[in-house]
């Protein structure tokens, strides 16, 4: 059932602990008695993620390789890729596997941010959904790409892609780019930003 926030500043009320229970909420906004604008978010009663624990799941893999803008239709990669090359990529998608590790549904968010070298962010693209219950030890995969539909927009030597949840960082992993590609996997780091300008994370 969708429940109504009437707070007047957002998580400031004596009473926010009692109101946002594990729920869908509408959080809405008016101007002299005008709604102005709303916006949908859900509470989740797991725990909170910091850095160093995440009671919602455990990341198993993260993989990048390079495709068209519907890279995610095809079933199987055959090259996973730790450099790319700048002269023939469009899209670099990602391949995110995690293991579930616990038994009460939940909504979730996934951000991946991209960096260049120089710690601009360049793209973002949202993951959202929902986990049922009894679904522990469950595995799930996800998938995100961002590019250009032409190639050569990739011009720095190296980007660095971060994945955040809860407002936390979860995994980050960063990659090459030169004039020709490399396959293999990146080391993932769990707690910090392996991009040297960013240190995510709670």
């Amino acid at each position: 059932m969708r429940k109504h926030c009437l707070c007047a500043r957002w998580l400031g009320c004596s009473y926010t602990r009692a109101i946002l229970e594990k729920g869908e909420y509408l959080w809405e906004a008016y101007i002299d008695g005008v709604l102005v604008g709303s916006r949908k978010f859900h509470i989740n009663e797991i725990g909170k993620v910091t850095k160093t624990n995440n009671p919602y799941f455990k990341v198993k893999t993260l993989k990048l390789y390079q495709d068209g803008y519907e890279g995610w239709k095809k079933l199987k990669r055959t090259q996973v890729l730790k450099k790319i090359n700048r002269n023939t990529t469009k899209y670099l998608w990602v391949e995110f596997d995690m293991q579930n590790l616990v038994d009460k549904d939940y909504h979730y968010e996934l951000f991946f941010n991209f960096y260049d070298d120089a710690g601009q962010h360049k793209g973002q693209v949202m993951r959202e959904g929902f986990i049922d219950k009894g679904k522990k030890d469950y595995g799930y995969t996800f998938e995100a790409g961002w590019g250009n539909d032409k190639e050569g927009s990739w011009k720095d030597e190296q980007y660095t892609l971060e994945i955040i949840f809860m407002d936390t960082l979860v995994a980050a992993v960063s990659f090459d780019v030169a004039t020709e590609e490399e396959e293999g996997t990146s080391r993932i780091n769990y707690k910090h930003s392996t991009n040297h300008f960013f240190k995510r994370g709670k």
